[in-house]
């Protein structure tokens, strides 16, 4: 079996985006997920760092209201005072009252003195408390100290009962795969909890997420350490979903490029066999001399009509052959198909035009200028009988290239038009540079006019700057007698459009082409106008 490179590529390559794709968006749920545990853990540091600053904040304000009430004894009035205090801050362990050589006068606790010489550092200004520290007493409890010194040389004593400043975790699995402490900035421990690394020890806890808040008042620190596994994030199940969806879709979009390809190949297959059974066929929509009102040409238009009398519409084809190249053979036959099918109503009507359009591939290289001459050289229809229009669905590849082949269009005696001016890649740039001898408005910029308009400022522009570049207008799509007339008062030489008539074959444009002509210009010149209904009903019976 005979591998398709080209179809193996925009599978392989599609299948490689899709997982790309996939793979981006379990990056991108992964960090989320990972942000949301990283927030969980700092949410529990910033718990643990607020209720340890609002003990110690509790603790100094204890120190300024003992010191507002200028207490320097230890009468039993100072002492209702400290035990008062020690009530109404149930953080506090002590609270009392020491001299400068560090001896504790009293406290909550009642009459002591002992040495307390070392306990603190005291601010700039000798009163605020510049440090906290950690001492071993009462039976080698640590506690948190606050120092307060006094003006009148003895000084205000808090300490504080590490496990005030936090009860561990909130939760018991947090407890047990975590862990959190307070620590001095200079690195002492002041509280821990948490069985983490006990756990951690006896088996692998896995990802630790970690978290450090230092405070911005006290001189402490939190840091909150807690197993991944058992934090609050993005379900696994949707994990599952992203990773397997993924495949599915890498897979569905594998299947889907592949039948794509292959409908490309299949297609392409088609129109070859089109080509060489001469499906593809001219449609003649009629052109109308605005100042005779006589029909004076036509331009061709590209149908497919299958074997089965099956049409397909040009949207469906037209743009593929473009895109691959066949187009030029297609547009070959059907310059040969309307030689030969126009050749005796053409006898009849000298002078009568064929538009045909020609795309960007036509002006790469001058092949279409061999045609042209090889086709009409001694055809009843003459080069001079030929109108080409430059399509922009696609931009000219070398704008001198494509000057020259108009150069030798013209000196065949044919004329070149630009489609839709002023709506495609090359715009008002072709006309200026291109040489070209007529432009067609497009549809657009004519379905702006209306009775309730005061004008259709593009369709004015254009007529303004043809008529001073000395070249024609064509305006199609022509459907209302709104546009008819403004048109015609404007100065648009040849007028197209369903209100005349839709693209025929052949034998129904002949039969509309000799109707309309005696119907409608057996005076001339006539001012134009539409057909009547009786030959609307002659045109569809003929359509039909």
């Amino acid at each position: 079996m005979q591998v398709n490179l080209k179809r193996v590529t925009y599978v392989v390559t599609g299948m490689l985006c899709a997982m790309a794709a996939v793979y981006s968006l379990g990056v991108y749920v992964g960090h989320q997920s990972a942000e949301q545990k990283k927030a969980f853990v700092g949410n529990i540091a910033g718990i643990i760092l607020a209720q340890a600053e609002s003990t110690i904040g509790d603790a100094l304000k204890a120190a300024k209201e003992l010191d507002s009430k200028h207490i320097s004894s230890c009468s039993p009035d100072n002492l209702r005072d400290f035990r008062a205090l020690s009530f109404k801050y149930p953080a506090i362990y002590e609270i009392g009252l020491f001299n400068e050589k560090g001896q504790v006068l009293c406290s909550n606790l009642g009459h002591m003195e002992q040495s307390m010489a070392g306990m603190g550092i005291f601010g700039h200004d000798n009163r605020q408390i510049l440090h906290l520290m950690t001492l071993d007493r009462l039976s080698g409890e640590k506690v948190l100290m606050l120092n307060f010194r006094r003006i009148e040389g003895t000084a205000i004593r808090v300490a504080i009962s590490p496990k005030a400043l936090f009860n561990g975790f909130l939760q018991k699995d947090l407890y047990k795969f975590g862990y959190a402490s307070i620590k001095m900035n200079d690195g002492m421990m002041v509280n821990e909890a948490g069985d983490l690394w006990r756990n951690q020890h006896q088996d692998s806890a896995g990802d630790i997420v970690s978290v450090i808040h230092k405070s911005s008042i006290y001189p402490i620190t939190v840091t909150v350490e807690i197993q991944a596994s058992v934090l609050p994030g993005i379900p696994f199940a949707l994990y599952i979903f992203v990773y397997l969806g993924g495949a599915i879709f890498t897979v569905l979009i594998g299947m889907m490029i592949f039948n794509l390809s292959k409908r490309d190949t299949n297609l392409r297959s088609e129109i070859n066999t089109a080509i060489k059974r001469g499906e593809f066929i001219p449609y003649y929509q009629p052109v109308i001399n605005s100042g005779t009102g006589a029909i004076a040409g036509c331009e061709v238009l590209l149908r497919w009509k299958k074997s089965d009398g099956q049409l397909i519409s040009p949207k469906l084809f037209i743009p593929y052959a473009e895109m691959n190249g066949q187009i030029i053979e297609i547009t070959r036959n059907l310059m040969t198909c309307v030689r030969d099918e126009m050749a005796e109503f053409h006898k009849d009507n000298a002078g009568f035009f064929y538009s045909i359009n020609l795309t960007a591939a036509h002006f790469d290289n001058k092949e279409i200028l061999d045609d042209v001459q090889d086709i009409f050289c001694e055809s009843v229809i003459s080069t001079l009988d030929l109108i080409f229009e430059i399509t922009e669905r696609h931009p000219l590849h070398d704008i001198d290239t494509a000057s020259l082949i108009i150069d030798g269009l013209q000196s065949l005696g044919s004329k070149v038009a630009i489609d839709d001016a002023g709506t495609g890649h090359g715009g008002l740039a072709y006309i200026q540079h291109l040489g070209v001898d007529k432009i067609k408005i497009d549809k657009m910029f004519v379905e702006a006019i209306d009775n309730n308009s005061p004008g259709a400022p593009i369709v004015d522009a254009l007529i303004n700057m043809s008529r001073e570049l000395n070249i024609s207008v064509i305006a199609e799509g022509v459907e209302t007698e709104s546009q008819l007339d403004y048109l015609c008062r404007h100065g648009a030489e040849y007028l197209q459009g369903y209100i005349f008539a839709k693209p025929m074959p052949k034998d129904s444009f002949i039969q509309f082409y000799n109707a309309y002509h005696r119907e409608i210009v057996n005076i001339t010149p006539r001012p134009v106008k539409k057909a009547s209904p009786a030959l609307m009903q002659t045109i569809a019976a003929a359509v039909a």
